[in-house]
């Protein structure tokens, strides 16, 4: 059975939206690879989910590190939500993760190759920006996927 899911390309999807680059959360001006290490040597963790709908306030620098250190220590089981738009229909997206950007930077702190994702919109677009997106098997844990 089919549940949509597909593997994605963590850098080509980091090309368009690197959360340490231009992190996507509000106050948050540059977050480091380095930081999110060093949180996991310290077992700096942040086990609770970050949610605006949940939580208005705003996370600090430290707290957003210790999400992804903890995701990145630990795993997590599901996809992230990602939309690239409808081009031909004039809907253009500037950052297309719409959940799950700190599993985004978890994936690039553990350097892993694809991440499971959700993902809505062109399907031209698609393909254009992630290249051949594979089904996951069925018997890999989502987030300790390496090739």
């Amino acid at each position: 059975m089919d549940n949509g899911y597909r593997l994605v390309s963590v850098p080509r999807l980091v090309a368009l939206c690197d959360p340490f680059e231009a992190p996507p959360w509000e106050g948050v001006a540059r977050l480091t690879v380095e930081g999110v290490r060093e949180a996991i040597r310290d077992s700096f963790f942040q086990p609770q989910e970050y949610s605006v709908a949940t939580r208005p306030k705003a996370w600090s620098v430290e707290q957003h590190i210790a999400r992804i250190a903890y995701l990145a220590a630990h795993g997590w089981e599901e996809p992230i939500e990602v939309d690239v738009g409808v081009p031909s229909l004039r809907c253009y997206v500037n950052w297309p993760v719409t959940d799950g950007n700190h599993r985004l930077a978890a994936a690039v702190v553990r350097e892993d190759k694809f991440i499971l994702s959700s993902v809505g919109g062109c399907c031209a677009t698609m393909r254009q920006l992630f290249g051949r997106m594979y089904r996951p098997k069925p018997t890999i844990q989502a987030s300790r996927i390496s090739a």
